[in-house]
């Protein structure tokens, strides 16, 4: 019997200024859609193959946002009860503190405790914390450096994780207060306003999607660059064209917006020049990155021109406006998974 995935979506009709709602199907195994008007009951699309080669499996799920058949769907919520009893376990959430004695282990953290279980890393901030948090004990020295605010999702979350010696979980009667509140203190506060040498870093979507944020963040660590200030960030079409707007005459300029907006992604304020981390990243076109400059950090992540891994600032004049965008505009909104 061939498996079929059922969604509810969202469509923000920009012609009759309006929300349509559809039924989505999803079939994995051929890659194929088909979609039904909510309202009408009318069939909008018949059984199509997906071919954008930016969407897979791993996007079908509740609260991901799709680009498909010229239409930008937010899947909303599960279609049927055999796709949610399916997969709601995998949305299973826990949210909690991490303690690290040095933000040089960041990656490894990431990558040991949270990605390697099977889990999915949706909500980080870096955070100073106060000095009266009472739920998060100190190192053996009395000090620890650096806590983050996470929240984590998948199958079996809080058995995952909760004896993971640096991760102290918070009660699940407080995951329903805006992930900005939850935590005393604040984002770290980026250098740039004191400091020329620093840059923005935006990790893409695709790369937490499949689990290997962790895996970037290290081998940034590994280069010599330290991190400033993280904060995952969900961008919808008009904060994300804000953000691209000195991109908009390149042919990928909708491709690149379609991927930003596909998930959560992670900015880092890296404290390096632009240039000297610009060179790291490597070039925009991937066959150019992964044939010249094999050692960089598009060659080895990145899979195409649209899902190349990173942003990085291309000038030093965009420097403060990415970074200001991030850790000072969006960081004081509130944002949500749901």
């Amino acid at each position: 019997m061939t498996q079929v995935l059922s969604f509810i979506s969202e469509y923000l009709d920009p012609q009759q200024a309006c929300v349509k709602k559809y039924v989505i199907k999803y079939y994995p195994s051929s890659h194929e859609l088909e979609m039904k008007c909510v309202k009408t009951k009318r069939k909008f699309l018949s059984r199509s193959k997906i071919l954008d080669e930016n969407v897979s499996t791993i996007d079908f799920n509740v609260g991901n946002v799709l680009v498909l058949f010229s239409r930008e769907l937010k899947l909303v919520d599960y279609g049927d009860e055999k796709t949610k009893e399916l997969l709601s376990p995998q949305n299973m959430k826990v949210i909690g503190i991490v303690s690290l004695d040095s933000i040089s282990s960041l990656g490894n953290v990431i990558s040991d405790s949270i990605e390697s279980r099977g889990l999915k890393l949706v909500n980080l901030k870096l955070i100073e914390t106060e000095e009266n948090m009472s739920n998060v004990s100190s190192g053996s020295d009395g000090k620890v450096e650096v806590r983050l605010g996470i929240e984590v999702r998948g199958e079996h979350v809080k058995d995952k994780i909760q004896h993971v010696s640096s991760v102290v979980l918070l009660e699940e009667k407080e995951h329903d207060n805006q992930f900005s509140s939850i935590f005393p203190g604040k984002v770290l506060m980026a250098k740039y306003k004191t400091s020329s040498k620093t840059t923005c870093c935006v990790i893409k979507p695709h790369i937490l999607k499949n689990g290997r944020a962790g895996e970037v963040i290290q081998e940034i660590l590994d280069r010599g660059f330290k991190i400033n200030a993280a904060q995952i960030f969900h961008l919808d079409r008009d904060r994300a064209s804000e953000f691209y707007e000195a991109y908009e005459k390149l042919k990928e300029y909708n491709f690149m917006l379609n991927e930003m907006i596909s998930g959560p992604c992670l900015a880092l304020e890296i404290d390096a020049s632009v240039e000297e981390f610009r060179a790291s990243v490597g070039p925009f076109e991937v066959d150019t990155a992964k044939k010249l400059y094999p050692n960089s950090i598009r060659a080895k992540f990145a899979r195409n021109n649209t899902q190349n891994a990173v942003h990085c600032t291309d000038l030093e004049g965009e420097r403060v406006n990415e970074l200001s965008y991030f850790f000072d505009i969006l960081a004081n909104e509130k944002y949500s998974y749901d």
